[in-house]
């Protein structure tokens, strides 16, 4: 039969006697207080979550805070810097002054800042006449004076032939515009007008019909004071159009 039996600690326990056997078993009230030295401590307590990190916890998360505040700083630097190379490169070629183009008109071919125009087979006559064609064209007969030019001309298609802006007066050469011929190459003949043999420079009389070349600088008078269209000059030799 049970029975209420009072501790020694002021517990009230139950003891509880089987009939059979004659045992006796104790049984302890679970709303009395337990003793303090039956109390089971855990061998691994839970950390509370909320717990502050410590070590290298701290120091990943404090690392990660500052990387991600980096970020748009290192993007915005990038992105001044190449704007600040935009610009200095474009102030650079704004600041350059524009070199002129060189052109010359139509069916003329440029050299060295001067346009030439061959007549060819189709346009003859007498030194006088071309002249005056040439000045049609705002240009005059081709003075030739130094070595470049004749050996430009001489690769020219058409310029056999042809005359140039050289007369003889007297004794001496004339160019066109009435400056002394400075004889840089030899002239072949007596004869009062100059024109292009071929290879060589000769004379004959100004009667004589034969083609022409006009030369002027580049950016002089336009044809009759009118417009023209203009083409780019040449750095080389080329041929009439």
């Amino acid at each position: 039969m049970p029975s209420d039996v009072l501790s020694p600690d002021g517990s009230l326990n139950t003891m509880v006697q089987d009939e059979e056997s004659g045992l006796t078993s104790r049984y302890e009230d679970p709303d009395q207080p337990q003793d303090p030295q039956d109390t089971v401590v855990p061998l691994h307590p839970e950390m509370p979550t909320d717990a502050a990190p410590t070590g290298s916890n701290r120091t990943r998360r404090c690392l990660g805070k500052v990387c991600t505040a980096r970020e748009p700083c290192v993007l915005a630097g990038i992105l001044i810097l190449m704007f600040f190379f935009l610009f200095a490169g474009l102030s650079a070629v704004l600041g350059q002054k524009a070199a002129p183009v060189l052109a010359c008109p139509y069916e003329w071919v440029g050299y060295r800042n001067v346009c030439y125009y061959l007549s060819g087979r189709q346009e003859q006559g007498s030194w006088n006449w071309s002249q005056e064609q040439c000045t049609t064209h705002g240009a005059s007969l081709a003075t030739v004076t130094r070595d470049w030019e004749l050996n430009f001309l001489r690769q020219l298609k058409d310029s056999a032939d042809s005359w140039l802006g050289l007369r003889r007066q007297g004794e001496r050469l004339l160019c066109v515009d009435g400056s002394p011929f400075k004889e840089t190459f030899l002239v072949q003949g007596h004869a009062e007008c100059v024109y292009l043999n071929g290879e060589d420079v000769a004379t004959s009389s100004c009667q004589q019909s034969r083609p022409y070349i006009c030369s002027k600088a580049v950016g002089a008078a336009p044809e009759n004071g009118g417009g023209e269209t203009t083409f780019p000059v040449l750095d080389t030799g080329g041929s009439s159009h």
